[in-house]
């Protein structure tokens, strides 16, 4: 969710024993929808890279630890999601892109991480994993999030009924 991404501040993703960015980012219960506990969510390395520099430019600034880590550009205070999606658009019309709103970029990513879970032979439920990675309390939140197009289930039929699935059973 943007609300929780504009709620970090840059102790949430600093490793507090070498001052370098964290493997994964905390935040309190409090910035959640729900309120009954907080999460933590891995950084990849790319984005460590990125954050090493942003965190160097808000210190530059004069932004301390407990600054917000995406603070508005003349004062301390955090970017509103207004703010935000107007930065996205921004970026995604410069990649010659039209402008998605964040909550699509959340859709979007819930689709393409449930796809990956299904791929895995862990024996997890794929459901159940996309549900974690989306802290949503329930199942059914994330059966919604996950709304399938009726090509997709017309292919799905066709492969079983063409020898794909059931023969292999």
């Amino acid at each position: 969710r943007i609300s929780e991404l504009l709620a970090l501040r840059i102790s949430n993703v600093i490793n507090t024993g070498t001052g370098d960015i964290a493997s994964h980012a905390t935040l309190d219960r409090r910035y959640f929808k729900r309120k009954k506990k907080g999460r933590s969510v891995r950084i990849g390395t790319l984005a460590r890279r990125y954050l090493r520099e942003h965190i160097a430019d808000l210190y530059d600034r004069g932004i301390r630890n407990d600054g917000y880590l995406f603070a508005k550009k003349w004062s301390l205070d955090p970017l509103s999601p207004q703010h935000a999606y107007k930065i996205i658009a921004s970026a995604f019309r410069d990649c010659g892109i039209f402008p998605r709103g964040t909550h699509t970029m959340r859709k979007t990513f819930a689709l393409m991480f449930y796809g990956q879970a299904r791929k895995r032979e862990s024996g997890e439920d794929p459901l159940i994993l996309t549900q974690k990675a989306l802290g949503h309390c329930s199942v059914d939140s994330t059966s919604k999030y996950l709304s399938v197009d009726e090509r997709t289930v017309d292919e799905i039929i066709a492969e079983m009924w063409d020898g794909n699935i059931l023969e292999s059973q």
